[in-house]
């Protein structure tokens, strides 16, 4: 008998684990979609690092200059990049590696190529979650539009 009322607290403490994390993910994402209505979020993503798969929404497409008939696909993180400035690959690169290798917060800022063909400043940042085996599971993320704040700085040095 104690065993069972054991099991069932046990049981009744995930489902309330569970419900706990459904609410912050839904609040989560009414707050990405706040800041997407308001301009400040131009894109979003979703990397899964071992099957090398990103989603990404429109805006995403967009700042990045990929094809947004590929919106629907799954894209390689060499395909993702392919707009970044040449100058600032090989940082982006070890800073997308390190967070992989150590997992968690993730945010840097590089220039992109957009459709029109010029470059415009972007900050992403992410998180990278680890699986229950320990390897990096999901990596979503967001960037945000620091063309203007970059030049501003540049024109006060």
């Amino acid at each position: 008998m104690t065993t069972e009322i054991n099991e069932v607290a046990r049981l009744r403490a995930e489902i309330d684990a569970v419900h706990r994390r459904e609410a912050l993910a839904l609040e989560y994402g009414q707050r990405v979609q706040t800041a997407l209505a308001a301009n400040a979020i131009i894109g979003t993503w979703n990397w899964h690092p071992l099957r090398d798969r990103f989603t990404v929404d429109e805006n995403f497409a967009h700042s990045f200059g990929v094809d947004p008939n590929l919106v629907h696909q799954d894209l390689t993180l060499d395909q993702v990049l392919a707009t970044v400035h040449p100058e600032d690959r090989p940082g982006l690169d070890e800073a997308i590696e390190a967070t992989v290798a150590r997992g968690g917060a993730y945010a840097h800022q590089y220039r992109v190529r957009r459709a029109d063909g010029v470059y415009h400043w972007i900050e992403a940042n992410g998180r990278v979650d680890f699986g229950p085996d320990g390897q990096p599971n999901s990596f979503p993320g967001i960037l945000i539009d620091v063309e203007a704040k970059r030049s501003l700085e540049e024109e006060r040095d």
